[in-house]
């Protein structure tokens, strides 16, 4: 598990949740580049521990496919932990549920995604304007 970058306290926190190693600090490096902290973990249960240290999120990546807690699981366990019932979620899969994008307020982009697709639907997700961060 990987903790909150260090930086200024007014800038766009992201929790990223994603096992794979190479594209979960990928992920981080492209949005820490667009100006946003990020906290990193590589499953919904790491995810949750963060949460509660880290307080809460302007947004989330998440992938549903991990070990230990899946997306699915860390979706349920959201909705019941304060820091993440209302946080916008960016899911990130190889294979695409839409019944999840009609069942929660969740925009869905299918692996691979293009990096500004994913910049975008972050920023959108995090209310921030293009170009703030």
């Amino acid at each position: 598990m990987t903790g909150r970058d260090p930086s200024r306290a007014d800038t766009p926190f992201i929790l990223i949740i994603e096992d794979n190693e190479d594209v979960r600090e990928g992920i981080a490096d492209l949005l820490q580049g667009e100006g946003m902290r990020t906290a990193r973990a590589s499953d919904g249960q790491q995810a949750l521990e963060l949460a509660r240290t880290e307080g809460r999120p302007a947004a989330i990546v998440l992938d549903l496919k991990m070990p230990v807690m899946n997306g699915w699981e860390f979706l349920e366990a959201a909705q019941a932990t304060p820091e993440l019932q209302s946080v916008p979620v960016v899911v990130i899969t190889g294979t695409p549920d839409e019944s999840l994008a009609r069942k929660l307020p969740v925009t869905m982009l299918r692996k691979p995604f293009r990096l500004n697709a994913l910049v975008e639907a972050v920023r959108a997700a995090a209310g921030l304007k293009r170009g703030a961060g």
